[in-house]
């Protein structure tokens, strides 16, 4: 998932405006979190998950766990500011 943590002002991105402004802000700088949810492996009343099992979601999870570093330091390889015109939707 993708969530939208914090939206502030910021005339010198990525650093949030500390004092208020008279005039109505032309940047912002947008701070997303970003998450993965796996299903966890179960047993049943006679035993557990076996080892293989619980491998295979680990490594799962440290994939998603690469991917998302990899995102951000791609992120952060830019100098980008995004610009999207007001009332713009993204799908």
């Amino acid at each position: 998932w993708v969530r939208v943590l914090r939206i502030t002002p910021s005339i010198r991105f990525p650093q949030a405006d500390t004092t208020p402004a008279e005039c109505p802000h032309s940047s912002y700088a947008v701070e997303l979190e970003l998450g993965a949810v796996r299903c966890m492996p179960f047993g049943d009343n006679q035993a557990g998950p076996s080892c293989d099992q619980w491998t295979e979601v680990f490594l799962q999870v440290d994939e998603d766990a690469a991917s998302m570093r990899r995102a951000g330091a791609d992120q952060k390889r830019r100098t980008t500011q995004i610009t999207i015109p007001e009332n713009e939707i993204i799908e």
